[in-house]
């Protein structure tokens, strides 16, 4: 069992687990855990979201970044339900996988094309293999 994190160590990092241990017994060191556990730290982060007027959605795949006008305005979920941003749109996915989000139809690219520097974003982002 991983000491901290309450995962089984297989797969855990040795080094880092090494680094752990041997501070483990440090008479200066010191270790906490947040009370109800490391869970308590994205329970927090939730909070302070919603106390700024955001939503948590789980499991909402994103099948495309919307656009207009050269700017990205919001996603279309998996399930068809579009989240219109109010400031930004922001991926944490992988540049290749943002790429894929970002790719249009020819009939999109007609009506409203991505900036020229996206383009080719998407096209250099699209070639290379993961």
């Amino acid at each position: 069992m991983c000491i901290f994190c309450g995962f089984p160590a297989k797969g855990a990092m040795t080094a880092h687990m090494l680094y752990i241990l041997e501070r483990f017994f440090d008479s200066k060191a010191s270790f906490t855990v947040p009370i109800g556990g490391t869970c308590e730290i994205a329970n927090a982060l939730v909070r302070g979201l919603e106390k700024h007027g955001g939503h948590l959605s789980l499991n909402s795949h994103v099948e495309k970044v919307i656009h207009e006008d050269g700017r990205a305005v919001g996603v279309q979920l998996r399930n068809g339900r579009v989240i219109r941003a109010t400031k930004a749109v922001v991926s944490n996915l992988t540049p290749f996988d943002t790429a894929k989000l970002l790719r249009q139809t020819e009939e999109e690219k007609a009506a409203d094309p991505l900036p020229e520097p996206v383009q080719d974003y998407v096209a250099q982002f699209s070639k290379l293999s993961r």
